[in-house]
């Protein structure tokens, strides 16, 4: 571990803890404290403090656009992952997909988040549920507003005509998936809601 990460938290939480903390800060990328403080870990509750949040930023562990956070390069060379190309800034669609995601963490068989990108087809989130050695694929599809049906239909398309990309980007094998929308339920014809 970093001396100065180290340094700052010694005193407040492990090493597994502090990188846990940053992992979900990882898999959801934006962030407002009040989001990191809804979180019902104690990895989160101890590493995202206002004072620590503030002190990691300056650090340059974290970055903050407004009162919205994710990790700076410090922070993704501590996890050993490579800097994403990153979308939305902290807008209120991706503070959203967060709420969304922060909550679907907590249900049982949640093992992690992907961000794929199949062409024309650019999925808001991918959501994987693991249940021993047997794995579930959800896209998600968050709309705020109110869409016109042929928005929503184009979309679906673009999931039909990307299957073939979307089970090589799986690996092949027997596979299918689903896609879990959100938004307002009046204009999604044919699509599973939540």
């Amino acid at each position: 571990m970093p001396q100065d990460l180290r340094k700052l938290l010694k005193n407040q939480c492990s090493n597994p803890l502090i990188m846990e903390g940053f992992w979900i800060l990882y898999l959801v990328r934006y962030a407002t404290f009040k989001q990191l403080k809804s979180v019902r870990k104690l990895s989160v509750q101890r590493v995202f403090t206002k004072k620590n949040l503030a002190k990691l930023t300056e650090l340059g562990y974290l970055k903050v656009n407004g009162n919205v956070y994710s990790l700076a390069s410090k922070g993704f060379e501590f996890l050993g992952q490579n800097e994403p190309r990153l979308r939305g800034e902290g807008s209120d669609h991706t503070l959203k997909i967060t709420d969304i995601l922060l909550s679907l963490m907590d249900q049982p068989h949640f093992f992690t988040v992907e961000y794929p990108h199949f062409g024309e087809l650019v999925p808001d989130a991918c959501i994987i549920w693991k249940d021993g050695n047997r794995y579930k694929v959800e896209f998600l599809e968050v709309e705020n507003s109110e869409k016109h049906p042929s928005y929503l239909e184009e979309k679906r398309a673009k999931y039909e005509r990307n299957g073939k990309q979307i089970h090589q980007w799986w690996g092949g094998g027997e596979f299918c998936y689903s896609v879990r929308c959100y938004g307002d339920k009046r204009n999604w014809r044919a699509w599973r809601f939540f």
